[in-house]
């Protein structure tokens, strides 16, 4: 069975934005869903030395452009298409 992929779709709000987002990519574990996204830098005021420094040591992204939702999300998008061998 061989699987195609489909055409491009917008996943809503939790994910898609006008800033424009990159990357996906599902954790191993299938849990967690992963992307890019340039968002902040429309609502975020540019950040301080201080503030960069004071991310450095917390566990998140200090140029805050990954994002993670639950994978449960892409089901409604799943669709398979099997094609004939």
């Amino acid at each position: 069975m061989a699987v195609t992929w489909t055409p491009l779709r917008n996943m809503g709000h939790a994910v898609n934005t006008e800033a424009g987002e990159n990357c996906p990519i599902l954790s191993p574990c299938g849990k967690y869903f992963f992307f890019t996204s340039r968002k902040a830098e429309s609502v975020a005021p540019s950040p301080t030395y201080d503030s960069i420094k004071a991310r450095w040591t917390e566990p998140e992204n200090g140029q805050r452009d990954v994002y993670w939702i639950d994978a449960r999300i892409i089901e409604k998008f799943r669709q398979f298409r099997e094609e004939p061998q």
